[in-house]
């Protein structure tokens, strides 16, 4: 699958690492030709390059925005047309939302003429998302979004990263439930002494 990241920092770099151990075709937009982050990951994949954010989104199937919540909306001009792309976003608002949007799932949709967005690899640390693994067990991730055809394209690549399971929590309404579960890890790893090298697993029989 092509599969454009747009972001080459913690996250973006995460994914596009894990993904690239999987045999898709990784693009990372730059507005910099020069990105250091991007280099180091084209140096350290097979199958990752480098291109222009409008190219990159152009010759891509799927889009991953992952980039801090406030900059998406001077992001989502730059990607030029997205119409028939999935666009994957992972950001946290933690308790400063964007005025007019909210979230940046529904920043995306708004600022867009694209449905196929959701939001997913948000509730577990960067350090973690190319490795999922603690001991014997794999960390579950979660998706939320209206899109049937995102979500199930963001559960397979959740199952490429290594997760155990990529539960679907619902549509758009279940966008701030997804955040939530950011809000708890971080709480977990920092409040409750975890450290950062802790996730959420779901277990039931």
């Amino acid at each position: 699958m092509k599969i454009a990241i747009i972001g080459a920092g913690n996250i973006g770099g995460a994914l596009a690492k894990g993904l690239d151990k999987k045999g898709h075709e990784i693009i990372i937009g730059t507005r910099n030709s020069d990105d250091k982050d991007a280099e180091d990951l084209v140096k350290g994949g097979k199958h990752i390059s480098t291109d222009t954010i409008i190219n990159s989104v152009s010759r891509s199937d799927v889009v991953i925005i992952a980039v801090p919540l406030a900059a998406i909306p001077g992001v989502v001009p730059a990607l030029g047309n997205i119409t028939g792309k999935i666009i994957i976003e992972t950001s946290n608002a933690f308790g400063k939302p964007l005025p007019e949007y909210g979230n940046g799932t529904l920043a995306i949709k708004a600022l867009s003429d694209n449905n196929d967005v959701v939001k997913c690899f948000n509730t577990i640390g960067y350090e973690d998302l190319t490795n999922p693994n603690f001991g014997s067990l794999k960390a579950d991730t979660f998706v939320a979004g209206d899109s049937k055809e995102a979500k199930a394209i963001t559960v397979q690549l959740a199952l490429d990263m290594g997760f155990e399971k990529c539960y679907d929590l619902g549509g758009d309404d279940a966008l701030p439930l997804l955040e939530s579960l950011a809000v708890i890890w971080g709480a977990l790893a920092y409040k409750g002494g975890l450290g950062r090298r802790c996730a959420l697993k779901v277990l039931h029989d």
